[in-house]
């Protein structure tokens, strides 16, 4: 994949080469999950995730969404991609966090529930840098066989890999800005985001934390204006059920029940396809701030 303006090769949303020097490339050219500011590590052979807190991952003093699902991603895509004749694709996943006062740092972790040869499943645990709990979540990917007409998929190693990403400059401004999210319609959670390689998967559609990021994004909107004051996603549960390739993607947002209780459905779908349906998801909002 190559930038559209610049012709620059960007690093793999998920599996940066790890032939390319993080000082040798512009940050500014880098995937937004890249720039989240996460990173990973091998203890004793068990896969580890950090995330450098930064002002850009809060909202209202809460941690970002979008940084918890690209954890959330990372780490169990991670775990299931193992060899470069599969393509894994994000098919389920699910948070808890409610809202904390953002930490510094996060450490997750990672156990694999189910290894199959077409799906598998993850748990990842949320804790700060200490240790202290504060959330978890679930996740599954579908195998898919790579076509001979796909990009090419590089063999990589997560020694390597997670060094490199430690040291890419994290996002100046909040991801959503960074991923150029539009709100069309506050009232209705109706957002729109056009693809890009900084927003895809290495197989070309629109990454699985991008997507979390705009479901969140439009149940806030909604909670914001019809309820009132501030609201920050801290459940998610998504289903993600076609590829977005065309663009843009637009999300609708409706409330299930009393809009006090902060739950609602949101479906993104992608609007170069007939209005396809990418995903779905019900996220609880919690009130932020009085």
């Amino acid at each position: 994949m190559s930038d559209a303006t610049t012709g620059l090769p960007l690093p793999d949303p998920i599996r940066p080469p790890h032939l390319v020097d993080a000082g040798e490339i512009d940050s500014r050219l880098l995937p937004v999950p890249v720039r989240v500011g996460a990173w990973v590590e091998l203890v004793d052979g068990a896969l580890v995730g950090h995330l450098r807190v930064h002002p850009a991952l809060t909202r209202h003093g809460v941690l970002e969404p979008t940084a918890l699902v690209t954890m959330i991603d990372m780490l169990g895509g991670l775990s299931a991609d193992d060899d470069v004749e599969h393509w894994v694709f994000t098919s389920n996943m699910s948070l808890r966090m409610p809202p904390v006062p953002a930490p510094d740092a996060l450490r997750c972790t990672v156990r694999t529930l189910r290894a199959g040869a077409r799906s598998s499943t993850s748990e990842i645990l949320i804790n700060d840098a200490g240790g202290t709990p504060l959330g978890m979540g679930f996740v599954s990917f579908s195998r898919v066989p790579r076509r001979p007409t796909d990009l090419p998929k590089p063999e990589f190693d997560l020694e390597i890999m997670g060094e490199a990403w430690s040291r890419i400059e994290p996002l100046d401004e909040p991801p959503r800005d960074a991923a150029g999210m539009r709100v069309v319609d506050a009232a209705t959670g109706h957002l729109e985001l056009d693809l890009a390689d900084k927003v895809n998967n290495p197989a070309g559609a629109l990454h699985g934390a991008m997507i979390g990021m705009l479901l969140a994004a439009a149940a806030e909107s909604l909670a914001d204006t019809t309820v009132g004051g501030a609201h920050v996603a801290g459940d998610l549960d998504i289903r993600y059920l076609n590829q977005a390739r065309s663009g843009p993607v637009a999300t609708r947002a409706r409330f299930v029940g009393d809009p006090e209780l902060g739950s609602v459905v949101v479906d993104l779908v992608d609007r170069g396809r007939d209005d396809v349906l990418v995903a779905v998801a019900t996220v609880r909002t919690y009130r932020v701030g009085d």
